[in-house]
């Protein structure tokens, strides 16, 4: 007995019926008048009436969003050569409207009488395309069908396809088998028709035999506002669009998907995009309850959004290398959905943890398990699960981007988060922030050309750091923690730094103590980032409370003591509170004397900053007369070369520029010049300090035109090293305006001045002392220029901002005195 037929294969010896013709052998019929022999053969077809549409093609979305420049693309892609690419694939993740794209395509080809045939097939299996090929050679009536199998009918439908004057369309949906699909891709030959695929593969495959690819991703800011304000308002709920539905959008990433079913969520608990904003940044939610099945209202196959979101992870788990996708994907979820570079997975770090994991189950069958200890990890690893996790669309590795070049969907994201737990959350945070800290240059952390990577670094340590709680705080503390407040100091984002140093500070005391490294030193950044941007009160005060708390946990001969004493001698004399400094700095000179020697080098730092001090208050015979000394001590110690000896050459040397005698310190200042310039760069900070001194010593000495030159070369190499916003930029700029207006160059010096001011005011603020101080020498170069109006408007400016500077501070001090 034979079992039941197979739908897909048909069996040559039995009858097939098609449509309503019929293809048997002669049968006998008796009858009266004997044997009667009846032959019966096919009925004729009627003519295929056009257009012919084969398939279900999907309905558009409520508020579908048309996504004109992606369609633009494609069709100026495919008119700009009619015999060349004639299949588009579209490729794009989970949620981001593929198939919505081709069958607008498909409806538009239909009801535009853009195609006579249409052809919709399900292509998540090469069977499925076969059958819809050979439903539409019947429809057709190719010649060549039926044949003995259904494939035979198939390729009769692709033969007709490629010899048909008529225009047509095929679009195959969701190809998964691009391998498969090899030689069922409709011809690419045929003028007159079109083919649309939609994968969420990267294959190579599928940009084969003349095929486009075409990246789909999510809405741009007005599509996905215009969905959603259109969509509520279509339900006749438009009052739920408030005013934060593009932000609302903007934390969904603009996914079609997300977007869609959030709406839907808005509609049927009737809440407000304020309200559903709140909840969607609320990390006690989670994404299924805000992304439910139950809001599937375009027909997205009923299934949470965020599975559909890691729909192809189990593909890629099987993927070669097998069980490397679903530790990768943690990874990169736990990092800036912005990008990360691609260096990230050829670190050292990123190999040992991916090739470290236990067994990864693929189908229940472990995969190969963990090298032995000591094996050195495979650095081929990171690459190959990177590879794996953008072919299956659940990352976009685009190498163009640079330090962005790989992204994840912030959604994506999430979803595994919530979803895929690690296994151990502790190896993968260490081994993200290995890897971070791998990458980070290792030149000057403010160079310009490095601008980039490292901003880049610092957004993903700080999602980092968010995302792993305390993990970063394991004994002993991960130094990507201290690297990114550091790496944001140099490059002048003081308030950010503020902000990093201020919640590092707090989070070093609660887990590690007041008196802590990691305490201490968090603290004295804070000190500098506010110092820096403006904020000297804060600065000063904080020091002091620094010093007063390690003097009273430490006691006052320990050596962080000692430590925050300099630090905060240094910041009164910056702000010129000369007897505070002194004071400070002559108790240092003999508790280091006591404790180290009068020849230890701690002992003549301490002696260099109180010469320093007593300078500026006057002393100066008694200063140079220190000065030498220490100089001489450290050439004896270090050795004429040594940083530390340059450092305090130059010092002298700006007594003797600032005691007219400016010749004499030209020739230690030159010196000193070339040996930085030598070891560090004409651009390091260093150098450009004290390049800043030999300009300010020909100013003295009457040597304007090198002053000048000198000047103009320090803004050039500062703006070439650290970018035209960095504030050390300006500050150059400020010194090239001052030193034309010192030298009688007024029209020169208002032009270069009221540039910097207004850069001061965008990037510092309009209460940085700095910003101040630019002001005030602009005022004084509209006077030298003859604009005695715009100099008195520019004093009584300055006067207002001062006087509001004032209220300000004291509003904190009380604001401060209250919340004590």
């Amino acid at each position: 007995m034979s079992g039941p037929a197979d739908p897909d294969r048909r069996d040559p010896d039995r009858p097939f019926v098609s449509g309503n013709s019929f293809h048997g052998p002669a049968f006998v019929q008796a009858g009266a008048h004997g044997r009667q022999e009846i032959h019966l053969t096919a009925a004729p077809r009627p003519p295929v009436e056009w257009p012919v549409r084969v398939g279900t093609v999907p309905a558009l979305a409520s508020a579908f969003q048309p996504r004109d420049g992606i369609r633009r693309l494609m069709d100026e892609a495919w008119r700009a050569d009619p015999h060349g690419v004639r299949t588009q694939v579209l490729v794009g993740g989970a949620g981001c409207g593929k198939t919505q794209l081709a069958a607008a395509y498909a409806h538009s080809a239909l009801l535009d009488a853009q195609a006579e045939l249409v052809v919709w097939a399900n292509a998540a299996t090469v069977d499925h395309v076969i059958a819809q090929y050979a439903e539409a050679a019947d429809r057709v009536q190719a010649p060549g069908r039926p044949g003995e199998r259904i494939e035979d009918d198939a390729r009769a439908f692709l033969d007709w396809l490629a010899t048909t004057p008529r225009r047509w369309l095929v679009v195959l949906d969701d190809v998964s088998d691009p391998a498969g699909m090899g030689p069922w891709w409709p011809p690419a030959s045929s003028g007159t028709g079109r083919t649309l695929a939609t994968a969420r593969r990267r294959e190579a495959l599928l940009s084969g035999g003349a095929r486009g690819i075409v990246e789909v991703g999510e809405y741009t800011r007005p599509e996905a506002l215009g969905y959603l304000t259109e969509r509520l308002g279509g339900a006749g709920r438009p009052d739920l669009a408030d005013g934060t539905a593009e932000e609302l959008c903007g934390e969904l990433g603009r996914l079609p998907l997300a977007v869609s079913y959030a709406a839907a969520y808005l509609i049927n608990e009737d809440v407000t995009c304020a309200e559903y904003l709140a909840r969607l940044l609320d990390r006690r939610s989670r994404l299924d309850e805000l992304l439910p099945a139950d809001a599937d209202a375009e027909g997205y196959g009923r299934r949470a959004a965020t599975t559909a979101l890691l729909l192809s992870l189990d593909a890629a788990q099987r993927a070669a290398p097998a069980g490397l996708a679903l530790p990768a994907l943690q990874l990169a979820a736990h990092l800036d959905p912005a990008g990360h570079p691609a260096e990230l997975w050829r670190t050292p770090a990123v190999a040992h943890y991916l090739t470290g994991q236990p067994p990864a189950p693929v189908d229940g069958v472990p995969t190969a398990g963990a090298p032995p200890a000591g094996a050195a990890p495979d650095a081929s690893a990171g690459r190959a699960a990177l590879r794996v996790l953008h072919r299956y669309a659940l990352v976009n590795c685009a190498p163009q981007d640079g330090p962005r070049a790989v992204r994840i969907h912030a959604l994506t994201a999430r979803s595994a988060r919530e979803n895929l737990p690690a296994a151990d959350p502790d190896t993968l945070v260490l081994a993200a922030a290995d890897a971070l800290v791998a990458l980070w240059p290792t030149g000057e952390p403010s160079a310009v050309e490095q601008a980039p990577t490292v901003a880049v670094l610092q957004a993903n340590a700080e999602v980092l750091s968010d995302r792993s709680g305390e993990r970063l705080w394991a004994p002993p503390a991960h130094g990507l923690l201290m690297k990114t407040g550091e790496s944001l100091l140099h490059r002048g984002r003081y308030d950010r730094a503020a902000a990093h140093w201020q919640r590092l500070a707090a989070d070093a005391e609660r887990l590690r103590g007041p008196v802590d490294p990691h305490t201490l030193g968090a603290r004295a950044f804070l000190a500098d980032s506010l110092d820096y941007g403006g904020r000297n009160d804060e600065a000063v005060r904080l020091r002091e409370q620094i010093v007063e708390d390690c003097v009273r946990l430490l006691g006052p001969d320990d050596l962080h003591t000692l430590g925050a004493r300099v630090r905060l001698g240094l910041l009164y004399w910056r702000h010129h509170r000369l007897d505070d400094a002194y004071g400070v700095e002559w108790d240092l000179v003999r508790d280091c004397e006591r404790l180290f020697g009068p020849d230890d080098l701690r002992t003549l730092q301490a002696r260099q900053n109180l010469a320093s001090t007593m300078w500026a208050l006057g002393s100066g015979p008694e200063a140079v007369q220190t000065m030498r000394e220490v100089l001489a001590a450290y050439e004896r110690e270090l050795g004429p070369t040594d940083t530390t000896t340059v450092n305090c050459s130059v010092a002298l040397a700006g007594m003797d520029v600032a005691g007219g005698r400016a010749r004499r310190a030209l020739p230690a200042l030159e010196r000193a010049v070339d040996l930085y310039t030598e070891r560090l760069g004409a651009a390091h900070p260093r150098t450009l300090t004290v390049r800043d001194r030999l300009a300010d010593a020909y100013a003295n000495a009457g040597r304007k035109r090198k002053y000048l030159s000198l000047m103009e070369a320090i803004a050039e190499d500062t703006a070439r090293a650290f970018g035209p916003d960095h504030p050390n930029t300006l500050v150059a700029r400020h010194n090239l305006g001052l030193a034309h207006r010192k030298a009688g160059r007024a029209a020169k010096a208002v032009a270069l001045l009221e540039a910097v001011v207004a850069d001061f005011e965008l990037y510092l603020g309009y209460h940085h002392p700095s910003t101040y101080t630019a002001r005030a020498n602009l005022a004084r170069a509209y006077a030298e220029a003859g604009r005695t109006t715009e100099a008195a408007m520019e004093e009584m400016r300055i006067q207002a901002l001062y006087r509001l500077r004032d209220q300000m501070r004291a509003e904190r001090m009380r604001a401060e005195e209250e919340g004590e």
